[in-house]
């Protein structure tokens, strides 16, 4: 029976465990620690097997640490198609129309 996982910190980021806790809150309540390199989370279960509980919140950490660095990677480029998106339209009636006209 073991109510805890650590994870290393050069491996895992601090953010994507938080995340994971929080997400996972509902199910089962936890507790982080940071010592050292070393990020300890325990787990608090009503029941005495928390071997499922482990394995789900493990993948749930990798999961939010891919999408934490695609974030970081693609972030850049998310931005500058937002901008596009929100930039102004010189001549608006003009755009408008031609769309209208393509279809």
């Amino acid at each position: 029976m073991n109510n805890e996982i650590i994870f290393d910190s050069q491996a895992y980021s601090i953010d994507s465990i938080r995340a994971s806790s929080y997400q996972y809150w509902n199910i089962c309540p936890t507790n982080i620690e940071i010592k050292d390199s070393d990020i300890k989370v325990s787990f608090f279960t009503k029941d005495n097997d928390s071997t499922d509980h482990v394995s789900a919140f493990r993948r749930l950490v990798v999961d939010n640490k891919v999408r934490l660095d695609v974030i970081k990677r693609t972030g850049k480029i998310r931005e500058l198609i937002i901008a596009q998106a929100f930039a102004p339209v010189e001549n608006l009636q003009n755009v408008v129309a031609s769309q209208i006209n393509e279809q």
